[in-house]
């Protein structure tokens, strides 16, 4: 995925970043993370920027602080459920002043067989507060056409680690 196609201010992806739950189009020129990639620990490539890592994202095998950004593309609300262990995880490997950017359904979106998918925005901020992030932004920013013929509110999400 390239930065540019992201709606939120590029200043945000300076440094070093990580895709988590990069799946099959991992943002450019950031470590990606998936734990579902084919099941396999690594997934290698040609061009090392475009490899793909295994690992679950409330355990991330990287040290503490060393991450200036963190980037989620539609995977927040595949893991609702464990969303306060990953959020702190995500504040352990960030930077003092890193970012969280992500960007996920919102939950009043309906399939075409008529599941809700998705996370309101308004009980992210307080899940985000309490693993020490602030919230910066949250936007409504678009309407997304899925394989399923359709179409689904998406918001951005952007908050620093305090």
């Amino acid at each position: 995925m390239l930065k540019s196609e992201i709606r939120v201010d590029q200043i945000y992806f300076e440094g070093n970043g990580v895709d988590v739950g990069a799946g099959w189009n991992p943002l450019e020129d950031a470590l990606s993370i998936d734990m579902a990639v084919r099941g396999e620990p690594f997934v290698p490539s040609a061009d090392p920027s475009k490899a793909i890592w295994r690992a679950d994202a409330a355990d991330l095998p990287l040290k503490d602080g060393v991450c200036d950004y963190i980037f989620c593309s539609h995977f927040l609300e595949h893991v609702a459920d464990r969303l306060p262990a990953i959020l702190a995880e995500f504040a352990r490997v960030l930077k003092a002043g890193g970012y969280l950017i992500a960007n996920t359904p919102d939950l009043t979106t309906r399939l075409a067989d008529g599941t809700i998918h998705g996370l309101a925005p308004e009980t992210l901020p307080p899940l985000l507060n309490a693993a020490g992030f602030e919230v910066l932004q949250i936007d409504t920013v678009h309407d997304e056409f899925t394989m399923n013929n359709t179409y689904v509110h998406t918001f951005e999400l952007v908050a620093r680690k305090m």
